[in-house]
């Protein structure tokens, strides 16, 4: 087991990392490699990457490390396993975010451009926002 030092990125600021947590880490070499081919394929420019989600019709929340586009993505194709995205990095635990790290991949640079863009208020990609729930209305204020 190796400890490592995780980014916890506050949705307040979109892309940037303001605190770390230490996280215990089972290494799965054969998991991190299937991981490492996954985000291999999504493109060569953040812009494939954009397609090859647009493609798959997948959407996601900005500055959110688990509804990410990138890690719903991800999230199919590793069915059982909590995924994360971070700028710079892939976290991968077997069941919830309470369990031990099995694979943390470094991020390919086109898809971490684009989640770089995508997490930027004035960046591109905003077809890929997920549309905001409808707030309820509250029966005091109903007509």
């Amino acid at each position: 087991m190796i400890d490592i030092f995780e980014a916890v990125k506050p949705a307040s600021r979109p892309g940037a990392a303001e605190r770390v947590r230490a996280v215990s880490y089972m290494q799965d070499a054969r998991l991190e490699m299937t991981l490492a081919e996954a985000l291999d394929t999504m493109g060569s420019t953040p812009d494939e990457v954009a397609e090859t989600l647009r493609g798959k019709g997948i959407r996601g929340s900005r500055g959110s490390s688990e509804r990410c586009p990138v890690a719903r993505y991800l999230a199919p194709i590793f069915d059982g396993y909590y995924v994360e995205t971070y700028s710079t990095a892939v976290s991968m635990r077997l069941g919830d975010r309470l369990a031990d790290v099995a694979a943390w991949v470094g991020m390919p640079v086109p898809v971490a451009l684009f989640i770089d863009l995508f997490d930027n208020p004035d960046g591109p990609y905003t077809d890929l926002i997920e549309p905001a729930s409808r707030p309820a209305v509250s029966i005091v204020d109903a007509p």
